[in-house]
């Protein structure tokens, strides 16, 4: 009897994510505001090696506006460098939303430094707009131990740096955080409790507790 054939992995991918803390900003921030509570989900489709078509969708949790979409198309011009170059269009879906072009390059690192010690962390920036152009860049950078294993649910605890700038507003945070590492069938979840101290910067919400969660499938 011949050997069954290998199942070949999905084009497609998704990314969720939810942020919760004690304020809101939109995509690009207004009123001061940057790094609020938000919701977002971003789809992936491979293409070609190496090129991928996605679209997005996000908001703030806590505000009727501010909510945008897009269509990209992501390039990673070097597999063995994970830096991704994307170029998008922004539509908005109301008041508080834009509509424009934007070009970016986005990348992340997820490795293991130690027994039981992990660091990982992404970093982006771009241009939106190609008359009122805005720049932007923010990025995050964890380290986290493992502490317990319950079957494939993972806890950790560690800390981090997360760090954000567009025009007239910019903020860097620190702090500690747990972690819930759960896998759900094909979905990995991840659900962080933490403490980020603002420690330069001017943009609102001041510190305070944040919860993340993620998941990809």
């Amino acid at each position: 009897m011949p050997a069954t054939p290998a199942a070949r992995p999905s084009r497609l991918s998704v990314s969720a994510w939810a942020l919760i803390r004690g304020d809101v900003a939109p995509g690009l921030a207004t009123a001061g505001q940057l790094g609020g509570s938000q919701v977002g989900l971003r789809a992936r489709y491979l293409l070609r090696d190496g090129v991928h078509l996605a679209a997005r969708v996000s908001g703030p949790m806590r505000s009727s506006q501010g909510k945008e979409a897009a269509i990209a198309l992501d390039v990673t011009p070097i597999r063995s460098i994970p830096i991704t170059v994307t170029f998008e269009r922004r539509v908005a879906l109301d008041a508080g939303g834009r509509n424009a072009f934007g070009v970016g390059a986005f990348g992340g690192i997820d490795r293991q430094i130690a027994p039981s010690v992990r660091l990982d962390g992404y970093g982006q920036a771009g241009m939106v707009g190609l008359h009122a152009r805005d720049l932007y860049v923010d990025g995050a950078l964890r380290a986290e131990r493992d502490l317990v294993a319950l079957g494939e649910t993972r806890i950790g605890a560690g800390a981090g740096l997360w760090g954000g700038a567009q025009p007239r507003v910019s903020r860097l945070d620190t702090g500690p955080q747990i972690v819930v590492h759960a896998p759900l069938g094909a979905v990995s979840a991840r659900i962080g409790a933490e403490w980020r101290q603002r420690i330069a910067g001017n943009a609102r919400p001041g510190s305070g507790p944040v919860l993340s969660l993620g998941a990809d499938f």
